[in-house]
């Protein structure tokens, strides 16, 4: 592989151990990839640093590369942590959390700057941008919206990149790799972010690792946008899709497009599949979860004046013993607007929980019975990683289930 001068004198360890290490690795994953070349990032989004995820072996990683002098060269930001605040009186143990907040302070020492899953909001890239991130929703919102070019990183390799300022050249960092393989057809399907959401987890077990080109798709918002490309990135490990009306440079992207496959998919087909994920709950300790991937403050906003008139309008119980509504979100919201809103809300048990995510968390070993979630994504990942029953609803069924306390089709 080329290297220039500058990499040359990090990788032979001017610039400190830590920066050589990373480099070496990196150059090593590159190489096996068939990469000439690196290329210089702009933001590096590091993943799976919920120690219930890495466990102790990934605690060690982190705090030996801070403790060798390590520190990132470009903006970096992190995936979000395990919940460490308490269900219903039941928390973590001491231990578990004080593994966790060590991680955090490693990563604080490295010199990340913010623990959520949408990095593209704290520091949206700009048209062809350079970045190494490893949260796949994230991926496929900078590469499928905003046309800045990443692949989808493991997390340690993209540390190594926010260490070194640098990845490999391959992937969807090259244009020729980012043109789409497979051609999907969307005919006729509910434009709401739930519908959207299992349209997403169908497209991914379809594409796998290839770049799809969807068409007939249309987002109300941007909440839906993030919903689908969330549940996409669940079921698939493609980088990004092209999107008629919403990918940069959709048209040269699949001007003389050679398809593997052709997929057509109708509003029937989302509805048979969406009963795959129908789930009984039998009642006990419930979880109500908005805000995955994390809600933007807009978003934040509107869920919680939302319960507030569902307060005003349902004659919800004053006393709520047996659930918890969380909302996920990243820090820097808990102002006098918000801080007014859940002064209202306190009593029945909702939470807004900054940096951290159900998702990476145990459910179970806190005793949550069920959960509720308004995203696919989360109703995919719960079941499976939990092995806790999930229902899901469009989040404003969601928010008068929970408030009556009363799961209901008719809802």
């Amino acid at each position: 592989m080329y290297l220039s001068s500058v990499e040359e004198r990090m990788i032979n360890g001017e610039f400190g151990v830590a920066k050589a290490l990373a480099l070496k690795v990196i150059v090593r994953v590159g190489e096996s990839l068939g990469a000439q070349e690196l290329v210089e990032v702009a933001h590096a989004h590091v993943s799976g640093i919920s120690y219930l995820n890495i466990g102790d072996a990934g605690l060690e990683f982190v705090e030996d590369l801070a403790t060798s002098g390590g520190s990132v060269e470009v903006f970096t930001s992190a995936n979000p942590y395990m919940v460490m605040s308490d269900y219903l009186g039941i928390r973590h143990g001491d231990v578990v959390i004080d593994k966790q907040l060590r991680i955090i302070e490693a990563l604080n020492k490295l010199g990340v700057k913010f623990y959520t899953c949408v990095p593209y909001n704290v520091r949206p890239p700009k048209l062809g941008e350079h970045l190494a991130w490893a949260e796949s929703n994230a991926v496929l919102y900078s590469n499928s919206v905003l046309g800045a070019l990443s692949n989808k990183e493991g997390g340690p390799l993209a540390l190594l990149a926010a260490i070194t300022g640098r990845t490999y050249k391959s992937g969807v960092h090259l244009p020729s790799n980012r043109k789409p393989k497979v051609k999907v057809l969307v005919n006729t399907v509910s434009v709401d972010s739930l519908g959207l959401g299992f349209l997403g987890l169908m497209i991914g077990e379809l594409v796998g690792d290839r770049v799809p080109y969807i068409s007939g798709l249309r987002f109300r918002d941007t909440y839906s946008l993030k919903s689908f490309l969330a549940a996409l990135g669940t079921t698939s490990n493609t980088p990004m899709a092209v999107i008629g009306d919403i990918t940069p440079g959709c048209d040269e992207l699949i001007a003389n497009a050679s398809y593997e496959e052709v997929f057509s998919i109708s509003r029937n087909d989302v509805r048979s599949y969406m009963k795959k994920f129908i789930a009984d709950a039998n009642g006990g300790r419930g979880l109500y979860l908005i805000g995955c991937p994390h809600l933007s403050f807009k978003e934040l906003l509107s869920v919680l004046k939302a319960l507030v008139k569902g307060i005003n309008s349902t004659h919800a119980p004053s006393d709520i013993g047996d659930r918890e509504l969380w909302i996920t979100t990243y820090e820097g919201f808990i102002n006098r607007d918000v801080e007014a809103l859940l002064s209202r809300l306190l009593k029945y048990n909702v939470k807004v929980i900054t940096g951290a995510c159900a998702v990476v968390s145990r459910l179970d070993l806190l005793k949550v019975n069920y959960v509720v979630t308004d995203s696919p994504k989360a109703c995919s990942y719960i079941s499976r990683l939990c092995r806790v029953p999930v229902l899901i609803l469009p989040a404003r069924k969601l928010i008068k289930a929970y408030l009556i306390g009363k799961l209901s089709v008719d809802l």
